[in-house]
């Protein structure tokens, strides 16, 4: 019976023991460890492609009885898949969406790259070479994680004449 007992204090020891440990591994895990840094050095000729977790646009509702602003309307995109390729050239910044290309283009965007630095990238793009759907376009890249903004401005849209904004939040590899 001695032998039992022993036992049981061995088995209750080495399960108090394991609950401990893993309590403290638990507490002193590292807090951001899904994200992978990513160090890029963007030189001339870099190519890496985009692909949208999330997207939003947002448009204004007119009462055109009145001609008033009622409110704000928008869309969430949790769902959406635009992909994007990229290629640095020079301070020049070449995007063009899957989407484009499955439309038939085949010139990308160009966005000036205004800063650069080991943290970041920030490209705009004026859309002045753009007869129809003229704005702002800006690509915002977090170089250690990978993840990136993209936001067309617009003061009118082809399908109407009201401002239309729209922001894409990326993951790019």
């Amino acid at each position: 019976m001695g032998f039992l007992k022993g036992s049981k204090k061995t088995f209750i020891l080495i399960i108090v023991t394991a609950l401990i440990s893993g309590g403290a591994v638990y507490l002193f895990k590292p807090m951001n460890t899904s994200i992978q840094t990513y160090p890029w050095d963007l030189k001339s000729q870099t190519q890496f492609g985009c692909s949208t977790k999330m997207g939003t646009t947002l448009f204004p509702r007119m009462n055109y009885k009145d001609h008033t602003f009622e409110t704000v309307d928008g869309a969430l995109f949790t769902n959406d898949k635009t992909k994007m390729a990229i290629q640095i050239e020079g301070k020049t910044l070449k995007m063009i969406t899957a989407t484009s290309v499955e439309a038939g283009m085949t010139d990308p965007a160009e966005l000036v790259i205004i800063k650069e630095n080991d943290k970041e990238l920030i490209a705009v793009d004026l859309e002045t070479d753009i007869a129809i759907d003229q704005g702002v376009g800006t690509f915002v890249l977090n170089k250690k994680s990978g993840l990136a903004v993209w936001t067309k401005s617009k003061p009118s849209f082809f399908t109407s004449e009201l401002p239309e904004a729209q922001a894409y939040y990326m993951e790019c590899r």
